[in-house]
């Protein structure tokens, strides 16, 4: 498996978070856009949301040489997962979790000899309540995880955006303070962050179901450790062709990919 060095010593590693929509619609030439698009990226670790049973066997047929984790949600036919190129040491699954319940799974995987906890999630769409309930007990279980030093990455679908209560506690009031890629990389390349990951004008998921809501960044990666060790490289989003077999994208989100040097 190809993985990024430098000269001085640093390793690079692309991490992305995708919501490939739990629908079956376009079925089942869809799924098969979403495992090509996930293969074009190239990413050494990809969180998932809203996987149901179907797409998760095809991307693990796609994916042989990858660790995999998948879970559903207590009586429901969609879930949560990653896979990565690097061993897993170590899988939660928070859906039901008796002190910290919350839409999430939280992996420790061994990226070139040292541990990192990545945290996919995926908060509600219809209530700030609610996300800022799931959004404050992730953190609580990410902070039982981490110590002086570890690196987390925390990536997945907000379903809001940055002036929401949810977005603004996870990063101006948690500590270490969490860094938003996104929010960085659009200081970098101002015309990233000019586009949306939940796209209502262009994804032609929204065509047949027009919405009146503004288009926003809803997909996020963030980063903290304590030394600000992860340096931002590139970034770009994906899943944003339409396919002309389907009518449709792969999802009705796109994905985000940033490339970050450890």
């Amino acid at each position: 498996m190809k993985h990024y060095w430098r000269k001085n010593g640093h390793k690079r590693m692309k991490i992305a978070t995708y919501n490939i929509w739990n629908s079956d619609r376009g079925y089942p030439g869809r799924i098969g856009h979403i495992v090509d698009t996930l293969k074009s990226i190239d990413a050494d670790i990809i969180g998932l949301q809203e996987v149901n049973e179907t797409a998760w066997k095809a991307i693990s047929r796609a994916f042989p040489n990858y660790e995999k984790r998948h879970f559903l949600y207590r009586g429901d036919d969609e879930g949560l997962a990653v896979i990565s190129k690097y061993p897993i040491i170590k899988a939660e699954f928070l859906n039901g979790h008796n002190e910290y319940p919350t839409d999430a799974l939280v992996v420790t995987a061994i990226v070139h000899s040292v541990k990192i906890d990545f945290a996919t999630f995926h908060l509600t769409w219809n209530s700030e309540q609610k996300r800022i309930s799931e959004i404050t007990n992730l953190e609580g279980y990410l902070k039982t995880q981490y110590q002086s030093g570890r690196i987390q990455f925390a990536l997945g679908d907000m379903n809001c955006d940055e002036k929401s209560a949810a977005y603004k506690y996870f990063c101006e009031e948690t500590v270490p303070a969490w860094r938003d890629l996104v929010r960085e990389y659009g200081d970098i390349k101002p015309e990233f962050d000019k586009e949306y990951s939940l796209d209502f004008e262009n994804n032609p998921r929204w065509r047949d179901e027009p919405r009146t809501d503004k288009s926003f960044f809803a997909d996020r990666v963030f980063v903290r450790s304590e030394r600000d060790t992860v340096r931002l490289m590139g970034g770009f989003m994906f899943g944003k062709e339409t396919y002309p077999e389907t009518g449709l994208s792969p999802s009705d989100h796109y994905g985000v990919c940033f490339e970050v040097e450890l």
